[in-house]
């Protein structure tokens, strides 16, 4: 979404990784697990059951167990924009003594920049390594995708994809830069993403009936927590999917960032709940399933 400060793309570092993206361009955008960074398996609790998911696994992966049902008590996404260090720094100690994940939306131009403010490669292959989603965000979040030509549009759809499966994350989902998107982008991502959060302050129906117009709920530094938790309560009381969107969080005076004990806070909340805190891929991969079984139990039309 909106950016704190800018980092300019290093030509150098486009030639040094022109080679690798050019061999994965061959293949086209297709979604795809990667066989580089690996994660460690993490337990999704649902109607008392129990399977391991992690970040390469697709519903024929998880042997012996089935479809997972839908939740009882809603599902709740913590996803964080831009890539900020201060997420590995701070949001990611404080989550993982709850034993929650979260996904990471990030920017190409940022991953491979040389900015301290943002996220590199090693900081996001220990989330990955540790549960988390790690999203595109486009390649340059430089403006909304919706002020493109449709082609540049398809270049930062596309190309941020390539080349963060280039690196070993297995990226499945995007999230568009200033919540900005339209038909013409979700069918474009459709080739290259099995969902897109775009904006919307509002709850997702679960399983949502468009995966590619997911929206999200904005957390800012001025956001009061008892209207954040009237959502997560809302998600549980309805069992719909609650995506809390955040960029920032430290303890510094900003729009962005939210204060580390106010974080805390929500996560411990969020702790006590019966909602089950999933990365955005788990989500989907959940709705995914239980589409199937419906359509599965549904009776065949007999036509004459």
């Amino acid at each position: 979404m909106v950016k704190e400060s800018s980092s300019a793309t290093r030509l150098g570092q486009a030639l040094l990784f022109a080679g690798l993206v050019v061999l994965v361009a061959l293949g086209g955008c297709k979604v795809r697990g990667s066989q580089g960074v690996q994660s460690e398996p993490r337990t999704v609790h649902a109607r008392g059951q129990r399977w391991e998911l992690n970040a390469t696994s697709t519903r024929s992966q998880l042997p012996g167990r089935p479809l997972p049902p839908q939740p009882q008590h809603g599902l709740v996404t913590l996803s964080f924009d831009d890539g900020y260090s201060n997420v590995y720094d701070t949001a990611f100690p404080i989550m993982r003594e709850y034993g929650l994940v979260g996904t990471a939306n990030v920017v190409w131009d940022y991953v491979e920049g040389w900015d301290p403010n943002y996220m590199h490669r090693e900081q996001l292959v220990a989330l990955q390594s540790a549960g988390w989603e790690i999203a595109s965000h486009s390649v340059s979040h430089s403006r909304p995708l919706t002020e493109m030509s449709l082609s540049e549009a398809e270049y930062e759809l596309t190309e941020s994809a390539k080349d963060l499966r280039a690196l070993g994350f297995d990226v499945t989902d995007f999230v568009a830069p200033y919540d900005a998107w339209n038909a013409d982008l979700a069918r474009t991502a459709s080739n290259c993403y099995r969902s897109v959060a775009a904006g919307g302050d509002c709850l997702n129906a679960y399983p949502p009936a468009d995966l590619f117009t997911l929206k999200r709920v904005g957390v800012y530094s001025f956001t009061p927590l008892t209207s954040v938790y009237k959502f997560v309560n809302e998600a549980e009381r309805g069992n719909q999917w609650l995506i809390l969107m955040f960029h920032s969080v430290a303890d510094r005076k900003s729009v962005m960032m939210v204060p580390s004990a106010r974080f805390r806070e929500l996560v411990e909340y969020l702790h006590s709940r019966q909602v089950e805190v999933v990365t955005q891929r788990e989500a989907v991969q959940l709705a995914e399933g239980l589409r199937k079984q419906v359509v599965a139990q549904e009776p065949a039309v007999v036509r004459r």
